[in-house]
């Protein structure tokens, strides 16, 4: 879907600065705006702050994309996107807008109260160029079944369809996946640590199993070995016994004498 340009009053319009992906062929004009951008989403993180520079910086971009050609907006569905495929989604959105010949600026919007779908807005040259190379890179990518609903000019308000218009923020959902994340890693961690102590139970407990057997085994060899001696074998060999111990004390007796 392509649009008018957008004004420096827009609120759309770098909404997504820490995500905007600048498609700028002259180096020096994309490292200012680049660093004016994270000036920008500094100051957005500062609850002090309450000019973060966003309408000049927006005026003087708008400014500067007016002199590369005529500036158009384009909307691109992609309703089946995934999260935690943005750095890749962004990779291949500045290779195919500077593919089509392109110069603007690039963002990733879940919703908004235009579009009520996950989009891509570009803001640059060459709309129609642009529009069908990000329409068949959703395609590509999965998001849309055809380029005509990657394009689809039906787009339906926000607030045609709900009450109380809400705007998603990439950057909220950013911090609710790496939350999920983080908290699905930890309890991978935790059954891990489960799995090892119960490994370490069942090994205990074998242990002690064959234990007890080997005890139980020594002690009916003991027992059976009894029932086959009789009393006088018994007594012989207990007397046996003594005086061989006997004979050893004496002769390690004699060795300790000798070595002094």
């Amino acid at each position: 879907m392509i649009q008018g340009a957008r004004g420096a009053g827009s609120t759309s319009l770098l909404r997504e600065a820490g995500d905007a992906v600048l498609i700028i062929d002259d180096l020096a004009a994309k490292e200012f705006f680049e660093r004016k951008i994270e000036d920008i989403v500094e100051r957005r993180r500062n609850p002090d702050v309450v000019k973060t520079g966003a309408t000049e910086t927006k005026r003087m971009l708008l400014a500067y994309l007016h002199q590369q050609g005529e500036v158009r907006t384009v909307n691109i569905w992609m309703r089946g996107f995934r999260l935690d495929e943005l750095s890749e989604l962004k990779r291949r959105i500045e290779e195919v807008i500077a593919a089509a010949g392109g110069i603007g600026v690039a963002e990733i919007h879940l919703q908004d109260r235009e579009i009520n779908s996950p989009h891509i807005q570009y803001v640059g040259t060459n709309a129609e160029a642009v529009e069908a190379a990000l329409a068949q890179l959703v395609v590509d990518m999965g998001y849309e079944n055809d380029l005509a609903s990657a394009m689809s000019k039906n787009a339906i308000p926000v607030w045609m369809e709900m009450s109380g218009a809400y705007v998603f923020d990439l950057d909220e959902q950013k911090r609710e996946l790496e939350q999920y994340e983080a908290a699905r890693e930890k309890r991978k961690k935790i059954e891990e640590e489960i799995g090892d102590i119960l490994k370490d139970i069942r090994s205990l407990k074998d242990q002690f199993v064959d234990e007890i057997k080997r005890l139980q085994e020594r002690h009916v060899s003991r027992l059976e070995r009894r029932r086959e001696k009789s009393p006088r074998q018994v007594k012989k060999e207990v007397r046996n016994k003594d005086l061989n111990t006997a004979v050893d004390d004496y002769f390690r007796r004699r060795r300790k004498k000798r070595r002094r």
